[in-house]
C-alpha cells in the first residue's frame, strides 16, 4: 500500500477533493490487477502521475487544519507563560519545560500533518467507490433531509467562494436537483465532486456578506482587547482582563467568528429550501 499512500499524498498537495482521490485510487489498483503489473510499472512514480491530473480547488486540506491548531495552541501556550511572567506571576512551567513543550506540541502537529497527508481514504480501504466505468447508478437518497443535505451544501459553499450572487446559487442548485431527479442518479454521480463542479462556473467579483462582516466584527473585538490592555500598561493601570482570560477570549472570538463564517457559507439558499425539500425523491 505504500505506494497508493504516497499517491494519496501527491494528490492531496494538488487540491483535490478526497472523493477524486478515491477514484484515482481506485483505477489504478483495478487497472494493475487487470494487467497483472505492479502500480509502479504500470503509471510511473507517483509525484509524476500525480502531476498529470490539474490541480484541484481544496485550499485547506484537513491535515493544514490540523497544523495549524497545533501551531495556534503551542503558540498560545508560550504567550500566556509570557505573560504570566510579565507581570510578576510564576509560570505554568519551568521554562526549559515550556519550551520542550513547544517544541514538542509542534513535532507531533508536523508528524501529524505527515500522516494525515498520507492516510488511505477510508472509501478506498473499504472498495466502497465503484470504478468509473460501472454503469450502475449510484443510490438516490432516500428522504428530502438526506438529498438535501452535504453534496448541495458543499456546492453552495464553493459557488460563494467563488463569489457568485445568492439568486445564481440558487439557480445552480436546482439545476442539479433537477437534473439528478430526472437521471435516476445522485448528484455527485451525475455532476461529480461539488468542488470540481464549482470550478465550471466564472468567479466574479468579490462581494462581502454577512461572514465576512461577523468575523471581521471579532477579529476588531479582539484587537481592541488587546489595545486596551496595553493601554491600561502604558498608563500604569490596571488591564482589561488578565493574561489567562486575555487568550481565552481571543480564542473563542476566532473560533466562534469562524465557525459562523463557515456554517454561514454552507447554508443552503432559503429560496432553494423551500422549493425543493418537499419533493419526493425517487
Amino acid at each position: 500500500m505504500r505506494y497508493y499512500r504516497r499517491l494519496a499524498y501527491h494528490l492531496r498537495g494538488r487540491g483535490l477533493s478526497e472523493t477524486r482521490i478515491v477514484r484515482i485510487l481506485s483505477e489504478v489498483r483495478d487497472l494493475s490487477a487487470a494487467s497483472a503489473r505492479a502500480p509502479l510499472d504500470e503509471f510511473g512514480p507517483t509525484e509524476s502521475y500525480a502531476a498529470t491530473f490539474g490541480r484541484g480547488g481544496v485550499r485547506w486540506p484537513l491535515s493544514r487544519w490540523a497544523i495549524w491548531g497545533v501551531r495556534l495552541a503551542a503558540g498560545g501556550f508560550v504567550i500566556l507563560n509570557i505573560e504570566l511572567r510579565r507581570h510578576g506571576g510564576q509560570t505554568l512551567l519551568p521554562w526549559w519545560v515550556v519550551l520542550g513543550v513547544w517544541v514538542a506540541v509542534l513535532a507531533a502537529g508536523e508528524l501529524g500533518r505527515y500522516a494525515l497527508d498520507h492516510r488511505l481514504p477510508r472509501d478506498f480501504t473499504r472498495a466502497a467507490v465503484p470504478a468509473p466505468s460501472d454503469p450502475s447508478p449510484a443510490p438516490v437518497a432516500a428522504t428530502p433531509e438526506k438529498e438535501l443535505g452535504g453534496y448541495y451544501r458543499s456546492l453552495a459553499f464553493h459557488l460563494r467562494l467563488r463569489h457568485l450572487p445568492e439568486p445564481e446559487v440558487t439557480r445552480i442548485l436546482a439545476d442539479v436537483h433537477d437534473l439528478a431527479r430526472a437521471s435516476g442518479s445522485a448528484p455527485a454521480a451525475e455532476f461529480g465532486p461539488a468542488p470540481e463542479y464549482a470550478e465550471t462556473f466564472d468567479s466574479r467579483e468579490q462581494r462581502y456578506r454577512l461572514s465576512h462582516v461577523v468575523f471581521l466584527g471579532c477579529f476588531l473585538a479582539g484587537v481592541l482587547l488587546v489595545v486596551g490592555n496595553m493601554a491600561g500598561e502604558l498608563r500604569g493601570g490596571d488591564r482589561l482582563l488578565p493574561p489567562g482570560p486575555t487568550l481565552l477570549t481571543l480564542a473563542a472570538l476566532f473560533a466562534g467568528g469562524a465557525t459562523f463564517a463557515v456554517l454561514f457559507e454552507h447554508r443552503l439558499p432559503r429560496a432553494f429550501r423551500r422549493s425543493h425539500s418537499a419533493r419526493p425523491t425517487a
